[in-house]
C-alpha cells in the first residue's frame, strides 16, 4: 500500500474512532438524563442552586450577583459577589439566552443539552490523550471507559460545574502534551530546535493550553497553582536544555495570566481586593479544618465578629482560622487529610460504584507496568525514567488534585475531572497486556477484577456498612 494511502486509511479509521467513543458517551448520558429529567433535587444536587441563583440574576440584568435574604425577614435583595468561580454562571446565562432565543425562556434545559456534547468531547479528549501517549487501542480504550461510566454521566444531567471544568482542563492537558510533542521540548528534537513553522505552533500550543488551563480555573480554582507547577516540571524533564523550554513556559504563564486579569480587575472595582477567582475558598478550608470537622465538610456558625466584615475579609479570616487549626494540632490535621484522600477515592458513596471500581482496577496495574516500562529511560531506574515520561503529566495532575483536596476537602465528586486523566493507564494497561510476557496472568487478573466487582456490587451494602463500623 503507498504511503499516502496508508495515511488516508488511517486518518479514516482514527475519524471512525473518534465518532464511535463520541456517540457512545452521548447516548449514555441522553440516557442518564431522560431517566432523571424533570428531578430538580438530581439537577440542582451539590452547588447548583448557587450557580442557578447567579446566572438567574445574570440573566435578568442584575450582574454576577447573589441574592440576600435578611435574617429580619425583609425583602430580599441582590449583591454583587466572587462567591463563586464566574465562568459556569457566565455559560448557563448564555444558555438561558439561546433557550429564549429557540423559545424555551430562562430554564436549565438547554444548559444539560449542551452539557451532554460538552461531555461526550470529553470522552474524545481523553481518547486523544492516551492515543497521543500509548496508542490508538489505548485511546479507544480510555475513551469508550470513560465514555460508558454510568456514575460520570449523571453530572452533565447535573446543574454543577464538573463538566464545563472537566472539558476545559482535559483540553489544556491535551494541549500541553501535543507541545510537549514537538521539537521545543521534545528530548529527540532536531540540533537547531525545530523549523521556525514547527517552533511557532508549539508556541500557540503552549498558548493555547495556559488559556484552557486559566478558563479551567475560572471555573474551579482547585487548577489555579498547577500551570506553575507543570512548568517546573518541564523545566526540571528538560535536564541540561532547560532554556529551550522558558519560552513555550514562559507563553503558557502568560496565557494563563492574561485568562484571569480580567476578572481580577472586575473584583478590584466591585469588591476593592484583587480576589483572584472566588471567596468561598477559605470557608471550604475552616469548616474542613477545626475542631469537629474531622476530615468532612462540616459547616460552623459565623462568629459575629465576622458577619461585620467584607466578602474578601471574610474569606481571609477563614483562611485564618483553619491555619490556626492546623498549626495548633498538627497531628490531628494530619490524620484528617488522610481521611480528606479516602473519602476523594472512596468507592461507596452512598452505593457501590462499580465502574470507578472496576477502573481502578485496571489504573493501578497499568501505573505499575508503566513504571516498569521506563527503566531504560532511566538509565535502569524506572522511576526516574517515568518522572521524565510523557505519561507523568496526566499523573501529575492527580497527584496535584489529591493534594490540594487532603488540605481543603475531598470527596467522591472531587475525582471525576481526573478521570479522562487516571483512565489512561487503564487504556495503557489494557493495550499492553497482548505484549506482556505474563499475558495470561494479567487476563486472569482482568477477569477476576471483573468478578470481584460485580460480587462487591451485589453485597454492597453490608460491605459498607461494615467499613462504616470499622472507621467509625
Amino acid at each position: 500500500m503507498k504511503p499516502e494511502k496508508k495515511r488516508k486509511t488511517a486518518r479514516g479509521k482514527a475519524v471512525l474512532l473518534l465518532i464511535a467513543v463520541f456517540l457512545s458517551a452521548f447516548f449514555t448520558r441522553g440516557a442518564i438524563l431522560a431517566i432523571h429529567f424533570g428531578d430538580r433535587q438530581f439537577m440542582m444536587d451539590g452547588d447548583g442552586e448557587d450557580y442557578y441563583d447567579i446566572a438567574t440574576n445574570l440573566y435578568s440584568g442584575f450582574g454576577f450577583s447573589q441574592t440576600v435574604f435578611p435574617e429580619d425577614g425583609s425583602r430580599a435583595f441582590t449583591e454583587l459577589t466572587a462567591r463563586r468561580p464566574p465562568l459556569y454562571p457566565l455559560f448557563a446565562c448564555a444558555t438561558f439566552y439561546l433557550g429564549e432565543y429557540v423559545g424555551w425562556g430562562g430554564v436549565v434545559f438547554p444548559t444539560i443539552i449542551l452539557q451532554i456534547f460538552m461531555d461526550s468531547l470529553t470522552a474524545v479528549l481523553a481518547f486523544l490523550i492516551a492515543n497521543e501517549l500509548a496508542g490508538w487501542r489505548a485511546g479507544l480504550i480510555a475513551g469508550l471507559l470513560y465514555g460508558l461510566n454510568l456514575q460520570l454521566a449523571k453530572f452533565p444531567a447535573q446543574f454543577m460545574s464538573e463538566t464545563l471544568f472537566t472539558l476545559l482542563q482535559t483540553g489544556g492537558i491535551l494541549m500541553l502534551l501535543s507541545g510537549m510533542a514537538g521539537s521545543l521540548t521534545s528530548a529527540a528534537r532536531s540540533a537547531d530546535g525545530g523549523t521556525p513553522k514547527s517552533r511557532v505552533w508549539n508556541l500557540f500550543l503552549f498558548a493555547g493550553a495556559g488559556l484552557l488551563l486559566g478558563l479551567a480555573t475560572l471555573t474551579r480554582p482547585i487548577i489555579l497553582l498547577f500551570p506553575c507547577v507543570a512548568s517546573a516540571w518541564l523545566v526540571l524533564r528538560s535536564g541540561k536544555e532547560w532554556k529551550r523550554t522558558l519560552p513555550s513556559v514562559g507563553v503558557m504563564l502568560g496565557a494563563f495570566a492574561l485568562c484571569l486579569l480580567p476578572w481580577m480587575i472586575r473584583n478590584k472595582s466591585v469588591l476593592e481586593k484583587f480576589v483572584v477567582v472566588s471567596t468561598v475558598g477559605g470557608q471550604t478550608f475552616f469548616h474542613s479544618n477545626h475542631s469537629t470537622s474531622n476530615g468532612a465538610w462540616v459547616p460552623l456558625e459565623l462568629p459575629q465578629e465576622a458577619r461585620v466584615l467584607t466578602e474578601p475579609e471574610r474569606d481571609a479570616y477563614y483562611y485564618r482560622k483553619g491555619f490556626e487549626f492546623i498549626l495548633g494540632h498538627p497531628l490531628t490535621s494530619l490524620k484528617n487529610s488522610i481521611k480528606k484522600v479516602l473519602r476523594l477515592y472512596y468507592a461507596f458513596y452512598p452505593e457501590y460504584d462499580w465502574y470507578y471500581g472496576i477502573s481502578i482496577c485496571l489504573i493501578l496495574p497499568g501505573l505499575f507496568v508503566w513504571i516498569r516500562s521506563c527503566r531504560a529511560q532511566g538509565a535502569g531506574c524506572p522511576w526516574k525514567g517515568a518522572v521524565t515520561s510523557p505519561l507523568f503529566l496526566p499523573l501529575l495532575l492527580v497527584i496535584y488534585t489529591t493534594i490540594l483536596c487532603a488540605i481543603f476537602w475531598g470527596q467522591p465528586r472531587f475525582r471525576a475531572p481526573l478521570m479522562p486523566c487516571l483512565l489512561c493507564f487503564a487504556g495503557y494497561y489494557l493495550a499492553q497486556t497482548p505484549a506482556l510476557k505474563n499475558k495470561k496472568r494479567h487476563l486472569v487478573y482482568t477477569g477476576t477484577a471483573v468478578v470481584v466487582n460485580l460480587l462487591i456490587t451485589l453485597l454492597a451494602e453490608p460491605i459498607r456498612s461494615g467499613i462504616e463500623k470499622i472507621t467509625g
